[in-house]
């Protein structure tokens, strides 16, 4: 059995394509745990909703859903080990660290951003016990290799269906019944917590609507821990606002237009060559990956891939100047941070995944060595060695409080 696992919406639109290629494949929610509520973002959703939620979700789109028994860690760890050869996840969680004889395969669903450098790491701590983690481009694979893991580009999955020309018009026409053909289109992807854009910019991408339908896709963060900015967009009858369940694809189709923050979405607007706005509200702003990229790869250009602001009282002469310049790439910085094009990613993952000959799942024993071979910090040494040997002889996951030790721990792991 191949086991996806999926924590959000957004996942299954990551796992889709190989899905469909992947047989004997199924999806598996793992433990949830309640959404904490905080004075500046307000409420979230509880563990049981977020699990009602996504299981009624799955069922709709008509995958197999395992139920495992009880949801905790160790339940569907052990249910792991007996049933699945291999487990692809698209980040940690709980429950992984004791699987034995089971490939724990990784999707990365953004670019690794400046994963070596020690301003930025991408969920390193999260990394060294897979056997193999599967990057959008080289430039991505390349930076977790020199932290000693497995890793190769096979490009983007979650766009298999654009490059092939085969988005489904079901999708397509109900947001487009709501736009105003008159109009252009924004699409806003604002991120999530103090990465979002939506505080500082939402009143001004308000006062657009007048001259442009305004669809608004909320990350998944925001929809299930954020009731604060929640309410802000949905009480906006100017917006379109649409739950992290919707397809982001037929959205890109209908944008005239992208703007983007401090998230993820902003490579796949370039991905897509679609006309993008950063809405720069990062105080280091400099060291944004993109940028980063680009000046490594043309240390001497001057142009901009990609407009940029910190002042929302410039959004709108940005909009009119930059509605027909689309984001494009030279070929060489586009094969380096998105490998192929061709709509085949998932079929390429499905290839890595089924071809444990030439990828073999990784013992447990070396993936902690390894991890501890770089540790850089003696506590940070010694504390790993000792988890190795709570975790080997016992099997069964850590208590939270230790668990949430153990990942701050692992953030040191790895040499810059």
């Amino acid at each position: 059995m191949n086991a996806f696992i999926c924590h959000v919406p957004f996942h299954y639109y990551l796992f889709k394509s190989t899905h469909k290629h992947l047989e004997e494949s199924c999806f598996i929610i793992p433990p949830l745990s309640d959404k904490v509520m905080t004075a500046e973002y307000g409420s979230g959703m509880s563990a049981k909703g977020q699990y009602e939620y996504l299981f009624d979700f799955l069922r709709r789109k008509k995958v197999k859903v395992i139920d495992y028994g009880e949801r905790t860690a160790k339940h569907l760890g052990n249910y792991l080990n007996q049933n699945a050869r291999n487990v692809i996840v698209s980040h940690w969680f709980n429950g992984i660290y004791y699987l034995e004889n089971v490939r724990i395969i990784g999707l990365t669903f953004s670019l690794a951003s400046l994963a070596t450098n020690e301003r930025k790491r991408h969920h390193i701590e999260n990394n060294f016990i897979l056997d193999m983690l599967l990057t959008y481009g080289p430039n991505s694979a390349n930076k977790y290799k020199d932290q000693g893991l497995r890793a190769l580009p096979v490009g983007n999955p979650i766009f298999d269906d654009w490059f092939n020309n085969d988005l489904s018009e079901d999708d397509i026409k109900p947001i487009e019944k709501k736009l105003d053909s008159n109009k252009p289109t924004i699409l806003y992807l604002p991120a999530w917590s103090h990465y979002s854009s939506i505080d500082k910019y939402l009143n001004t991408i308000r006062s657009l609507s007048n001259d442009y339908n305004i669809v608004v896709k909320l990350h998944h963060a925001t929809f299930n821990q954020e009731a604060n900015r929640l309410c802000k967009l949905l009480s906006s009858p100017e917006l379109i606002v649409l739950g992290d369940y919707f397809d982001p694809l037929p959205l890109y189709k209908l944008a005239d237009i992208v703007l983007v923050d401090n998230g993820g979405a902003i490579y796949d607007a370039i991905l897509l060559e679609k006309p993008v706005i950063m809405l720069n509200i990062s105080s280091q702003s400099n060291e944004y990956d993109i940028l980063y990229e680009r000046n490594r790869f043309h240390p001497d250009a001057e142009a901009v891939i990609i407009p940029t602001m910190n002042r929302p009282e410039e959004l709108k002469s940005l909009i009119t100047n930059n509605i027909c310049k689309k984001a494009q790439l030279d070929d060489s910085l586009k094969y380096s941070l998105f490998f192929k094009t061709d709509g085949n990613a998932g079929k390429r993952i499905t290839e890595v995944i089924m071809n444990d000959k030439e990828y073999p799942a990784i013992p447990v024993n070396e993936k902690y060595d390894r991890a501890i071979k770089n540790v850089k910090d003696e506590k940070a040494r010694k504390y790993i060695m000792d988890l190795k040997g709570s975790l080997l002889k016992n099997k069964q996951p850590l208590p939270s409080s230790k668990m949430d030790r153990v990942k701050r721990i692992i953030k040191h792991l790895f040499k810059p």
